[in-house]
């Protein structure tokens, strides 16, 4: 092995370490803002086997914000509902449908075809990962972080970087080299997991779990036709016996009624089988001087809910936009605090969702049986309690109403969706045709909406949006959202909105402001043109 030897053309504004689904969007995102990355993987090839599947709603939204979700849409499976089988000829629905996203369903999709469409779309913007490059140690001082890379040919490197961003999974390199404790529990159970083609009559465009005495098994449905996920509980522990095939054609035949015509599975190949035992936990911090954790290397949960992935990409997402301002020197260090603030509540809930979900799900005695079935079916008759219910599967729970990084009091009463909240979508025309507002505003950085209701007056409208230009500086766009038009004017960034949906998305009864976040959340929301609440909120970035 050759001298460790310091490679100065190395050096890089952001280090990204992992290159699996968070890592690639993370890079990405901070390419795209002109950062300098640099983005290592330790594996040489990109892994065709996951356990995660599933893509909600809202991080699809954040994949449409790249442009890649319609892609996504077209290589996975609309997933509309989850199809409960309480028993053998039970099925207790419960639909997915009826949420307020564009994208009103789960998807099935593979995790590696997430990666592969993540990074393409990195590779676009000129961030590619050096695969077969390993961090081995890190340290960090007032001004960067210093790393030991162990390169493809087993040479070692030491890299300097201003800041470090650790998306190396579960057992993270990084999070252990920091010394950041986190809280790991056993929830001691095990599963099985495969994907298999098999023949069974079942619909594909819902998820089909079996809830019996025997256990949990669950029935996905995977892109190609005729491909399924099975999801098992098995039993855990140092004496309990691998899972092979033989176990999944016994599982199968005591927790389902599925059978081929000569009454075996139905199962005519498996293509990947694997067992593991789910082991959760949650870091104490995401952020540790210049060292911040994304994903895996922040929290892992259990399979059952499919959160994971899905809360690793929206980390990504959040985390991106603050950073890239930190580094360029438009906003102040601590901006990178809200960041654990606004995602670590996140995680802690969905860990103790899933933790519930487990052993609700993996419970075998028959009382608790019961009253899981009758709660089921109270569910599903319940329209509120089953409307959340598809808001946390499709992961559109997720407010930051009480970020430091969002005015938490709404300014002059105004109504609907307010600071904290997602910014809801809807029709515009642009001036060359009717399209979505986050089409308009798709890969820009703060954006400011002025709703300018029925004014009409040219010379109003044109001091309004120079106002706001001049608040806004160079954090983003300004558009104006006019009652009074039918068509936009894109030279002044002017949208039509003679039907009233946008207006009407944000509840936005005359003259208003909504300030956006490059994530696009609302950071503030106000009644009339008065633009010192916007200047306010931008200037608590520098702090």
């Amino acid at each position: 092995m050759e001298a460790n030897t310091v490679d100065g053309g190395a050096s890089c504004q952001v280090l990204v370490v992992g290159a699996g689904p968070t890592g690639l969007l993370v890079a990405e995102e901070l390419v795209r803002r002109g950062v300098r990355v640099r983005l290592i993987e330790r594996s040489t090839e990109e892994n065709t086997q996951s356990r995660a599947l599933v893509v909600g709603a809202r991080t699809l939204e954040v994949l449409d914000d790249l442009g890649i979700a319609e892609e996504a849409v077209d290589r996975g499976r609309i997933l509309r509902r989850i199809d409960v089988h309480p028993g053998p000829d039970d099925v207790i629905p419960l639909e997915l449908d009826g949420i307020r996203s564009p994208f009103p369903f789960a998807l099935s999709l593979p995790q590696p075809e997430v990666a592969d469409l993540l990074e393409t779309a990195a590779r676009r913007q000129g961030a590619v990962a050096e695969r077969g490059t390993e961090l081995t140690t890190c340290r960090q001082d007032a001004d960067g972080v210093t790393a030991t890379l162990r390169m493809p040919d087993g040479a070692e490197r030491t890299v300097r970087a201003d800041w470090l961003i650790a998306c190396d999974g579960a057992h993270s390199t990084v999070r252990r080299t920091a010394g950041i404790a986190g809280d790991h529990r056993d929830l001691h159970r095990a599963f099985l997991l495969a994907d298999v083609a098999a023949d069974w009559d079942l619909p594909q465009d819902r998820l089909h779990p079996w809830l019996g005495g025997h256990g949990i098994l669950v029935l996905l449905p995977l892109p190609k036709p005729g491909h399924w996920r099975v999801i098992a509980d098995v039993p855990s522990g140092s004496d309990a016996p691998e899972p092979d095939e033989d176990m999944l054609n016994r599982l199968l035949a005591e927790r389902t009624p599925l059978s081929g015509a000569d009454g075996g599975s139905a199962i005519s190949r498996v293509d990947w089988l694997s067992g593991f035992e789910v082991r959760e936990s949650l870091a104490e911090h995401y952020r540790q001087g210049r060292i911040l954790l994304a994903g895996d290397a922040a929290h892992t949960h259990s399979p059952v809910g499919g959160q994971g992935m899905n809360v690793g990409l929206q980390d990504a997402h959040n985390l991106a936009w603050k950073l890239a301002l930190v580094v360029q020197g438009r906003a102040g260090a601590g901006l990178l605090d809200s960041y654990e603030q606004e995602r670590r509540p996140v995680a802690d809930r969905v860990l103790h969702a899933t933790t519930r979900a487990t052993k609700v799900a993996t419970t075998h005695a028959p009382v608790a049986r019961t009253l899981r079935a009758q709660a089921l079916r109270l569910i599903s008759r319940t329209p509120p309690v089953r409307h959340r219910l598809a808001l946390g599967v499709t992961e559109l729970f997720v407010d930051y109403e009480h970020s430091p990084q969002v005015d938490r009091a709404r300014r002059s009463g105004a109504g609907g969706p307010g600071p904290g909240d997602l910014s809801p979508d809807a029709f515009v025309h642009d001036g060359t045709g009717f399209t979505t507002l986050r089409h308009r505003l798709r890969g820009s950085e703060h954006a400011l909406l002025v709703f300018l209701g029925y004014e009409d007056d040219e010379r109003r409208i044109a001091e309004v949006t120079r106002a706001g230009r001049e608040a806004l500086g160079d954090f983003g766009t300004v558009v104006a959202v006019s009652r009074t038009r039918g068509k936009g004017d894109p030279d002044r960034s002017l949208l039509g909105d003679r039907h009233g949906a946008c207006h009407q998305a944000f509840a936005a009864t005359g003259p208003g402001l909504c300030l956006l976040r490059p994530d696009r959340f609302i950071s503030h929301r106000s009644q009339g043109w008065d633009m010192s609440g916007v200047r306010d909120r931008l200037a608590a970035l520098a702090r």
